[in-house]
């Protein structure tokens, strides 16, 4: 199934859906919509940190940060 539809259509679809369900501007929109129109581009799932002053982040300098995240706790 992820390759008769691609794994970004995939993230793309899952992202629509937890839009939908948690942000009210798009409470009245289609899910079709939301991943088709709304999210735009490649999804980056697990690829961008979260934390705090860390979402910015230069995407080379991250291959380490699961590690150093895992030492911290």
């Amino acid at each position: 199934m992820y390759k008769e539809f691609g794994f970004d259509t995939i993230k793309k679809k899952v992202l629509a859906y937890i839009l939908k369900r948690t942000v009210p501007e798009f409470e009245s929109a289609s899910l079709d919509d939301i991943a088709n129109i709304y999210i735009e581009g490649k999804p980056e799932v697990s690829t961008v940190p979260v934390s705090k002053d860390k979402t910015n982040a230069v995407r080379h300098a991250l291959t380490g940060y699961a590690e150093n995240q895992r030492g911290a706790e």
